[in-house]
């Protein structure tokens, strides 16, 4: 049976909770229009993955959204309300993390714009600490699932498929 020696964790609802809702209701004040307006209009669709990858602007992103939900967003509303999604750490993980640290090699892989990694990597810096190395799409070009960033990562970890476990969200 292989023996693995490092783990790669998810950011979003393994490390951290995300909290869309928190988002939808701080746009949903400002332009008086029901969450569900937005929850109902907001796709994971190729400019959410492009933007991502960091080949769309934060700007540009935020302009395609307001186009999606009919309503115009002022940024600093909209920015207010896209760091609102990032919730708190998750006590069971950080705990894991924590208990662990120094024996096993930890990781993180996260589809993450380059707004929320400016906003996350301070907030929770001290969980994210504990980690060996953090991996962003905005950074590496690749979002998960993709092989690409998973090779990467192995790549530059020195490690083989087998001797690696994800944790995903």
């Amino acid at each position: 049976m292989p023996q693995f020696s490092k783990i790669i964790f998810d950011l979003g609802n393994v490390i951290i909770r995300v909290r869309f809702d928190d988002c939808l209701k701080i746009w949903s004040s400002h332009t008086g229009l029901a969450p569900e307006h937005f929850k109902e209009r907001f796709v994971q669709d190729e400019v959410y993955a492009r933007h991502e990858r960091n080949e769309v602007s934060g700007e540009a992103y935020r302009k395609h959204l307001c186009k999606l939900f009919e309503v115009e967003i002022p940024k600093d509303v909209f920015l207010a309300g896209w760091d609102a999604i990032l919730g708190e750490v998750i006590e069971e993980t950080e705990a894991f993390i924590k208990e662990f640290h120094g024996k096993i090699n930890f990781y993180v892989f996260s589809n993450s714009n380059v707004m929320h990694r400016l906003v996350w990597s301070k907030k929770y810096e001290p969980v994210l600490r504990h980690f060996d190395r953090v991996y962003c799409s905005s950074q590496l070009g690749h979002r998960k699932p993709d092989s690409e960033g998973f090779l990467q990562i192995l790549n530059e970890i020195q490690a083989r498929p087998e001797e690696v476990i994800f944790v995903g969200g």
